[in-house]
């Protein structure tokens, strides 16, 4: 739809992402890799481990 917030998100590795719905909502992550059109690697540290995970990109939003 005409939905301002579905604007890209420009990311590049090393940026800041928050989740923004799913199980990992308000969690921050580092960006990593794309992954196809509309999905993206990211880095998470939960409990001190630090976990690859994949996320659709519509679920996080950039950290300024």
């Amino acid at each position: 739809g005409d939905n301002s917030f579905e604007a890209e998100i420009r990311l590049n590795p090393g940026d800041k992402v928050r989740f923004e719905e799913g199980p990992f909502e308000g969690l921050e992550a580092v960006y990593s890799l794309p992954r196809g059109e509309d999905r993206a690697q990211l880095l998470l540290t939960l409990l001190g481990r630090q976990s690859t995970i994949t996320a659709d990109l519509d679920g996080i939003s950039k950290i300024q």
